[in-house]
């Protein structure tokens, strides 16, 4: 994924920023996207990275993406800044720092119920005890995951021998789990927020996004704000909305913004309880560079004011598969382009080649 995904940051990147890739981009992917005439970000290899005099900005902060850069840069004698790891977002990447996040904003709003906040466990006995007592669908999660990874779905009172392996993997690896009732989902959705380097939380937007029966994230719609509002508003009051925007930005600021800079997301769910639409504000916060982030300057810089169009990220371990996608798909919607805007068709984000097993692309 790193591989072939690498280009991706260009599209939320300017044109004075670099994004690094391990081979320069293709001629055909080039001249792709040629008509776009898009302000993005430009692609940069080992050989020439040298020569820059830049900043670091990863997609998501971790130590082994620092060390990388670290070896990358004293190799080819490099004067880039590089960022600092810090213990501390160890805790705050995980799903303990989100459901404290979530019982703040319960504190803070009465619109939001009590009872969807998750359990912690560290042994398997006291989660036996628990799933036994309850007469629900329950989720299981991994505390360091996040996009559908690391879920054990429990379907009834009692622990399947394939669920009690996979929660003691988790707890052999992780130390802990987190279980919580599964609700009646009728859509996802996501608060885009960034911290600068004063230490200033900016609201960017919201994003719409699709994900599998089994939580997988699959895509997101890239349309105006003015249309995900509407969309959100047929379940929810506006105010309810502004109301947790506003209670993010705070603590976000409070917990957050000291020692970290660089975009985080909240994820955030519509719900059916008691045949009311209610609102899960906090289900869990990617402290990166995300989908929805990139959705919303995908729309900015390549679409028309009143078009939308979805975002997909494919998978195939089959060698050749998603090359042959690629061609199927730009012949069958061959790209449109006009004031050097994406009208209509298909536009692959990253470049396709035999071995990619990923591959990013929009569709208007």
């Amino acid at each position: 994924m790193q591989h072939d995904l690498a280009f991706l940051p260009a599209w939320y990147g300017s044109g004075s920023d670099f994004v690094f890739l391990e081979e320069d981009l293709s001629p055909e992917f080039i001249l792709s996207i040629q008509e776009l005439q898009a302000n993005i970000g430009r692609a940069i290899t080992k050989e020439t990275l040298g020569s820059k005099d830049k900043e670091l900005s990863l997609w998501g902060i971790s130590q082994q993406a620092i060390k990388y850069f670290e070896r990358i840069s004293l190799r080819y004698n490099s004067s880039i800044a590089i960022p600092q790891w810090k213990e501390i977002y160890r805790l705050w990447c995980s799903r303990q720092t989100s459901t404290l996040c979530l019982n703040y904003l319960i504190e803070q709003i009465p619109e939001i119920e009590t009872n969807i906040r998750p359990s912690f466990f560290d042994n398997m006995e006291d989660i036996i005890s628990f799933v036994n007592k309850q007469n629900a669908y329950l989720l299981a999660k991994a505390p360091y995951s996040s996009s559908g990874r690391g879920l054990v779905w429990i379907n009834s009172n009692e622990i399947m021998r394939s669920e009690r392996q996979q929660i003691q993997g988790i707890l052999k690896k992780q130390s802990c789990i987190s279980i919580e009732a599964v609700l009646n989902k009728h859509l996802d959705f996501a608060m885009e927020f960034s911290i600068d380097k004063e230490q200033e939380v900016h609201f960017i937007g919201l994003s719409l996004f699709q994900t599998s029966p089994k939580g997988a994230y699959l895509g997101n719609l890239i349309c105006q704000q003015k249309d995900i509002e509407n969309t959100i508003s047929q379940y929810i009051d506006p105010h309810l909305l502004n109301k947790i925007e506003n209670s993010l930005c705070l603590y976000i600021k409070e917990n957050f913004a000291c020692d970290y800079q660089g975009y985080l997301g909240v994820d955030m769910m519509i719900y059916e309880s008691n045949k009311k639409y209610m609102l899960h504000p906090c289900i869990e916060i990617n402290m990166r560079s995300n989908m929805g982030v990139l959705a919303i300057h995908l729309h900015e810089k390549i679409l028309e004011q009143h078009s939308n169009a979805s975002f997909s990220i494919d998978y195939s371990s089959e060698r050749g598969y998603n090359l042959s996608k690629h061609r199927e798909l730009t012949k069958s919607f061959p790209p449109i382009f006009e004031n050097n805007k994406l009208k209509s068709g298909y536009l692959s984000l990253c470049p396709v080649s035999e071995k990619s097993r990923y591959m990013a692309y929009i569709k208007v």
